[in-house]
């Protein structure tokens, strides 16, 4: 079983390399081979340190996916300008997304064909298989941390708490020095 899991890690991996070669290959200018979204924006590694990442899982004819949608719009909404940002990966090809979101808009950055790169994201569930439920819904800190991993429709509200957490503003006043 563990041979297993490891060539399945293994080919994921190396699919996921050749994936961004070949990215790269056709832009150039491109300074990181990361995920790039329907409308041509790479996210690597220099645009995600540091930031809260939120990940969703979905596909167009899922319907609890496309109930969440408006939802989802608001809490990018909410959090526009800070340092945080959406990614949803669709198993979807381009032409598909872009048809869909001519009709349902969705303020995630949408990253068509990404059913490789879910699984670098995915966790075993208790029998050691790498499969998810639509929706699925990853909080990830600044650090890099997974903080939130979250299936179903439930999910929406799993990642508003995360986020007001994440973002919970922070108290700088010192405490009172007591006085004797």
């Amino acid at each position: 079983m563990k041979f297993l899991l490891s060539f399945a890690f293994v080919v994921v991996l190396v699919f996921s390399v050749t994936g961004q070669e070949s990215e790269t290959s056709k832009n150039p200018d491109k300074k990181t081979a990361g995920i790039v979204s329907i409308t041509g924006k790479s996210f690597g590694p220099n645009e995600l340190i540091g930031k809260v990442v939120v990940l969703n899982f979905w596909f167009t004819s899922c319907p609890p996916c496309l109930k969440e949608i408006p939802e989802l719009n608001n809490i990018v909404d909410e959090y526009s300008g800070k340092d945080v940002v959406f990614l949803a990966f669709a198993t979807d090809k381009k032409d598909q997304i872009e048809a869909f979101i001519a009709e349902n808009p969705f303020k995630y950055n949408l990253i068509p064909e990404a059913t490789m790169l879910m699984l670098r994201f995915l966790e075993p569930d208790k029998n050691g298989r790498m499969e998810t439920a639509f929706p699925t819904h990853i909080v990830v800190d600044r650090t890099g941390k997974k903080t939130v991993y979250e299936t179903g429709i439930k999910g929406v509200e799993v990642v508003k708490k995360e986020l007001e957490r994440q973002f919970k503003p922070v108290d700088n006043k010192a405490a009172p020095v007591p006085t004797r």
